[in-house]
């Protein structure tokens, strides 16, 4: 495991520990995506990826946060943190124009 990782590890253990501190809130739903994009298409992935992850928390009160990751060695598996308020707002974020665009 490289040095980016570990570093990340340190901040998703920092960012779980600060939640429950802060938040204490056991209706938060937290997901861990993994996604793996066939290279050819990773910048146009990657761009709309961004505008998917800037609409949702501009737009969705529910959802807190999308944090996604690229891996230096492999920029094409990608993984992505996301944080929701509960269960109705992931099942509200599934219905969005901008979510469905970015599955399409």
């Amino acid at each position: 495991m490289n040095v980016f990782w570990n570093k990340i590890k340190v901040s998703f253990l920092f960012t779980f520990f600060s939640l429950g501190i802060m938040a204490q809130n056991k209706d938060h739903m937290v997901r861990i995506a993994e996604v793996e994009i066939i290279p050819d298409y990773l910048e146009q992935y990657k761009a709309i990826l961004k505008e998917e992850a800037e609409a949702s928390i501009r737009l969705e009160s529910g959802v807190i946060a999308i944090f996604p990751m690229f891996q230096k060695e492999h920029p094409n598996q990608i993984k992505i943190l996301e944080i929701y308020a509960n269960n109705e707002a992931y099942q509200s974020h599934l219905k969005t124009p901008h979510f469905l665009l970015y599955k399409t």
